[in-house]
């Protein structure tokens, strides 16, 4: 994805130098693109804000009230709406996913420059529809008439489907266990909000069964 932006424009040292022990340790589930002022918050019970990053920097609390009040509060929030992007009405981008989480630590990447002059023009609304053109071309394989194989579509299904074991871990104990439940009489089913075709790789990966099965 750090690649991706560089496509759109962005500059090289947004890519160079990214350090998966300290980056990805941004990236915490259900954090929240708070678009309007170029923060990805976190949120605890009744809209609190409890953590902000301003780019690659954390925000202390008297920080956090000067943008957000005393309690601070992000009323912008909507539950259960995930993305509301009109520009400056409370535009935000919830991270809700562990697949949606790593995009954290390019936004965070993206408003450092910006706010440190790098990206002239840039805007941190610019950062969030870049974002949304990225997600498209990669990940949002189907429209409102036809879904696409994933194996023709974007970069990242291709590479996945190209060479699962590369990426996925084969996992035994996993499929000892669903064989004992199985056998015990228990219905299985897996709750997810990923398509077939993908769910079907990744579960086929995971306990070693080389050829699709409807069963």
């Amino acid at each position: 994805e750090l690649d991706e932006f560089v496509e759109l424009g962005y500059p090289k040292s947004l890519a160079e130098g990214f350090n998966y022990e300290t980056d990805l340790a941004m990236c915490m589930n259900a954090s929240i693109f708070d678009i309007d002022n170029g923060l990805v918050i976190k949120l605890a019970e009744g809209k609190e804000v409890v953590q902000a990053m301003k780019g690659l920097r954390k925000l202390n609390r008297d920080e956090i009230q000067a943008v957000y009040g005393n309690p601070p509060l992000y009323d912008a929030y909507q539950w259960p709406n995930t993305t509301h992007l009109q520009k400056g009405k409370g535009a935000y981008w919830v991270f809700m996913t562990y697949f949606d989480t790593p995009k954290i630590a390019v936004v965070l990447r993206a408003i450092d420059l910006i706010d440190k002059g790098v990206m002239k023009g840039k805007t941190y609304y610019d950062v969030a529809m870049d974002l949304r053109t990225m997600v498209y071309r990669n990940y949002v394989h189907y429209n409102d008439k036809e879904v696409f194989p994933i194996a023709t579509y974007g970069k990242y299904f291709i590479e996945i489907i190209n060479d699962p074991k590369k990426y996925i871990q084969y996992q035994p104990e996993l499929r000892t266990s669903l064989t004992k439940l199985k056998k015990a009489g228990k219905k299985l089913f897996l709750g997810t909000n990923s398509h077939t075709e993908y769910s079907n790789v990744i579960m086929l990966s995971l306990i070693h069964i080389s050829e699709p099965t409807r069963r």
